[in-house]
């Protein structure tokens, strides 16, 4: 058993832990006395908030502790401060002995839960060699661990195919074949074989990721959970070649995390987003992928919920580390700029930054409106720096549970998903949107969130207009075709603009606040509302065409103009801003003023101040250059 015992080889984890858990105590006892969560100003550093994530692994009281993917963070934490040893070590054991119980696969790659996989291997990584674990408590755990890996089969992928599954369940059983020579596993594969099998689709995804984006590009879970999958990877990986990829990917996943980054907040399209919770993520309630992006880049305020469970693994030790400018990129939000990004051929991401908020939106060119893409992805994002939570704002359409299996009848929930017959069109601060769907698709209510939390001030109606001041922006809301207010939603704390009309649009203006300022709350929305009235221009005369058209002239005078495109038809100019069609074949995988890289290109340049660095991922090098 490749294991070691020896306090002189844990010294190096000891050390890397000293200074981070001289912080982590006083908060954690902090959080003891007064019950609250720790928090941390935003003038600290990243290794305070490194220290925070700690302390916040250390606090948690798992509610089903023999679930390895809910509990293994904070039996490591533990583990790695030598608190609470005993109970933890219990604790793991029976997490990965329970694991092997529950496994019960349809087939040897579609066992249940590889985040148990991935848990119990990253878990054994980070504390094999601590001198709190006994070497029978470490062959027992090592076993189980084990057993669990065993129970998968690698030859090929078969099942459920989701990015996060296959990096964890791939990376994982990589990890594991390496330590451990006596695999064997569902399929028959030695180590060396599942090492063989598993490096392949690695380095394959690996090459995805970074020529065409990540499949769950934005997510506010899945993206984070398939950040710390690429960790183990870039931490641990004996394969020279898997572990140094894995580090350049990583890179290239937080960077654009990094761009999409606003003060604390991180705002991007999402291929999935579930349930409304999870687009309303912020310093008071951040999912994984905002947790780890606070962790790199910072906010602007304390932050409360961190999604331990999952952002956890980046509080441990580790070697990978994140080239220092994707940090300054992610602070630099001074002057307003736009982003633009790509996930392949088929969806372009538009994020534009104002110094207060940033606003976000997605075009899609998908064949069918069966397509499992409108399942859980969120196509529009305002956010804005706000001391409330929930600063968020996105028009939502009622949508198929599973639009590739409409036969279920079942709506999806409430802010879940994407009708597939709505489009929308951003330039800079304005988004406007079309939707046609046909008299027989079952599901067809639009449903517009205004937050009730206080991230927005005071909210007033003006000439079908619903403007609103929001403390650090001004912004105003046109939704056509009988729209009316239904009952306020408590659960989700949001008043909901409805309308029932198949085809209809909206329109989505945004401004920061200085334009307007002076004279209080009040005589800034007035002022605001009064501009928004007189000096912008619709044209909504066609929205109850078959194929609707929305034309809109913004305060800052751009005319938008979108018509609905069915799906299957080309796309051909049928969206334009002042006269000219929009060339989504022209949309960068990375662009903005500091990151150039073309769509399946090779070559990524991230440039800031005095500092360039450069890959090739032909040759998968990384070089620095001043």
């Amino acid at each position: 058993m490749n294991h070691v015992r020896s306090p002189e080889m844990a010294r190096p984890w000891l050390a890397m832990m000293a200074v981070p858990l001289l912080g982590a105590a006083v908060l954690c006892s902090v959080a003891a006395v007064t019950g609250a969560n720790p928090t941390v100003s935003p003038e600290e550093s990243p290794a305070s908030r490194t220290a925070d994530l700690v302390a916040r692994c250390l606090a948690i009281e798992p509610t089903r502790p023999s679930f390895a993917k809910e509990a293994m963070v904070p039996y490591v934490a533990r583990m790695l401060a030598g608190k609470d040893v005993e109970r933890a070590v219990a604790g793991w054991l029976a997490a990965a002995v329970e694991a092997n119980h529950t496994a019960t696969p349809k087939a040897p790659s579609t066992i249940p839960d590889p985040f148990n996989k991935h848990a119990l291997v990253h878990a054994w990584m980070l504390c094999r060699e601590s001198p709190h674990l006994s070497t029978d408590a470490a062959e027992r755990i090592a076993a189980a661990t084990k057993e669990y890996v065993n129970r998968y089969g690698h030859r090929e992928w078969r099942g459920y195919g989701a990015l996060n599954y296959r990096l964890m369940s791939d990376g994982a059983a990589l990890i594991a074949a390496e330590q451990w020579p006596d695999l064997s596993d569902a399929d028959g594969l030695d180590s060396g074989s599942i090492r063989a099998a598993t490096r392949d689709r690695l380095l394959g995804s690996f090459d995805e990721i970074v020529h065409r984006n990540n499949a769950e590009y934005g997510a506010p879970t899945y993206l984070g959970v398939n950040l710390a999958a690429m960790k183990l990877l870039a931490d641990f990986a004996q394969d020279e070649t898997v572990r140094h990829r894995a580090t350049l990917t990583l890179d290239t996943m937080l960077l654009h995390v990094a761009c999409a980054w606003h003060r604390g907040y991180h705002v991007s399209p999402a291929s999935r987003s579930k349930f409304f919770a999870s687009s309303m993520t912020g310093p008071d309630a951040m999912d994984c992928t905002a947790a780890i992006g606070w962790l790199f880049f910072g906010a602007e305020r304390p932050v409360a919920g961190l999604c331990e469970h999952h952002s956890g693994w980046f509080a441990f030790p580790g070697s990978y580390e994140p080239p220092p400018i994707l940090a300054r990129i992610a602070a630099d939000r001074d002057k307003p700029f736009t982003h633009r990004a790509s996930r392949t051929r088929t969806l372009r991401l538009t994020i534009h930054h104002e110094p207060a908020y940033a606003l976000a939106s997605e075009w899609e060119l998908l064949k069918t409106p069966r397509d499992a893409h409108y399942k859980e992805s969120r196509r529009q994002m305002l956010k804005w720096v706000s001391d409330k939570p929930q600063s968020s704002f996105m028009p939502f359409q009622e949508n198929a549970h599973r639009p590739y299996a409409l036969a279920e009848n079942k709506a999806n929930a409430f802010g879940y998903g994407e009708n597939p017959f709505s489009q929308s069109l951003q330039h800079g601060r304005t988004l406007i949107g079309v939707t046609a769907v046909p008299d027989d698709y079952p599901y067809w209510r639009i449903e517009v969130p205004f937050s009730t939390t206080g991230s927005i001030v005071k909210r007033i109606e003006r000439d079908g207009w619903v403007c609103c001041h929001a403390g650090s922006i001004l912004f105003a809301f046109h939704l056509f075709g009988d729209s009316r207010w239904t009952d306020p939603r408590a659960k989700e704390r949001c008043d909901v603009l409805t309308s029932d009309a198949r085809r209809t649009g909206w329109i989505l203006e945004t401004s920061p606040l200085e334009p307007f300022a002076d004279g209080g709350i009040d005589a800034e929305l007035d002022r605001f509302a009064a501009a928004v009235v007189a000096r912008t221009a619709v044209d909504a005369s066609r929205l109850a065409m078959e194929r609707p058209r929305l034309l809109f002239t913004s305060l800052s005078g751009h005319v938008l103009d979108i018509t609905y495109r069915p799906h299957g038809e080309p796309y051909a100019s049928q969206h334009t801003i002042n006269g000219t069609a929009v060339d989504y074949d022209s949309f960068p995988l990375l662009g903005n003023p500091w990151v150039k890289q073309a769509l399946d290109g090779d070559d990524l340049v991230i440039e800031h101040g005095t500092d360039t660095l450069r890959y090739d991922f032909r040759t998968w090098t990384r070089h620095a250059a001043r």
